[in-house]
């Protein structure tokens, strides 16, 4: 009988433990790579425009802060409501692009973002085999449904998942588990 990879502690190329071990890990992983996307485009906006009509990116700390907190709250589930308010819908559909890019390349290419690369986590496919293409897209595209309302479903499709799944990690056949020494 094949053992899967939360039942065993050797999990793939470079990985260890179990997805129930991880929680704690990926929300850490997700500020850590919020913070680096939101410095990219940040970065973009200063260099390229504003934030909105009436609004223009500087590096003024207020306005720094004011927009990583919208920013935020945009990655985690509330964009149509912030989006109306008084950023540019364009700046969003960028920042969710390069999020999504992001995750995506990274993930592809070393198993893991910065942000898991330094909290200890990888995502390995659910057979236990290093991700494929295919797993890496369909997890961080279905993002957008597991961050609805401060990754309120992504949190209710890991409580009902024996093996810690969100949605994106169900439909692309991977698991989230720490990384071995």
């Amino acid at each position: 009988m094949s053992q899967s990879p939360s039942d065993t502690d050797d999990t793939g190329p470079g990985a260890t433990g179990t997805e129930k071990a991880v929680i704690g890990r990926r929300i850490a992983a997700t500020l850590i790579d919020s913070v680096i996307v939101f410095a990219i485009l940040y970065a973009g906006m200063v260099t390229f425009g504003g934030l909105g009509l009436d609004n223009r990116a500087s590096l003024a700390p207020a306005v720094i802060i004011g927009f990583y907190l919208w920013y935020v709250f945009s990655v985690l589930g509330f964009a149509p409501l912030l989006v109306l308010h008084d950023y540019s819908a364009f700046w969003f559909v960028v920042g969710v692009g390069l999020w999504a890019t992001y995750a995506i390349v990274f993930e592809a290419t070393l198993s893991a973002t910065p942000g898991k690369l330094l909290t200890g986590i990888v995502v390995i496919a659910e057979n236990g085999d290093r991700v494929g293409l295919r797993g890496v897209v369909v997890r961080n595209l279905l993002r957008a449904v597991d961050s609805i309302g401060f990754y309120f479903v992504g949190f209710v499709a890991l409580a009902l998942s024996s093996r810690r799944q969100r949605l994106g990690d169900r439909f692309g056949h991977t698991a989230v588990v720490r990384r071995s020494e």
